[in-house]
């Protein structure tokens, strides 16, 4: 079964921004056969265009294997906790996934 961590942890760390910080996150798939995205629930991508949303294949290519890709958008103005969590095929329930905590 695959197993799927982000930086060595599973779930993922818990990113910690402000509302309405600029955020701005690599990934870099090290993957040597899957593609994946990242996909960030509560995240209004207005300004920086629909390439940060991380739905795959809707607004966004996955990163192919053996490359990055750097995200970038607004947190949103609400403060709570929300989720990042992978968008290709089985990635989410493989563990790639963590919290996005908006502080406030």
């Amino acid at each position: 079964r695959l197993v799927v961590n982000v930086n060595h942890s599973m779930p993922g760390p818990v990113i910690q921004v402000m509302p309405g910080e600029e955020v701005k996150i690599t990934v870099v798939n090290l993957m040597r056969s899957n593609a994946v995205s990242i996909h960030w629930h509560g995240m209004v991508h207005k300004e920086s265009g629909p390439w940060s949303d991380g739905s795959t294949m809707i607004s966004q290519c996955p990163i192919p294997p053996m490359s990055s890709w750097t995200y970038q958008f607004k947190a949103n103005g609400q403060p709570g906790t929300y989720q990042y969590h992978g968008h290709v095929g089985g990635m989410r329930v493989a563990g790639l996934g963590g919290a996005f905590v908006i502080k406030g």
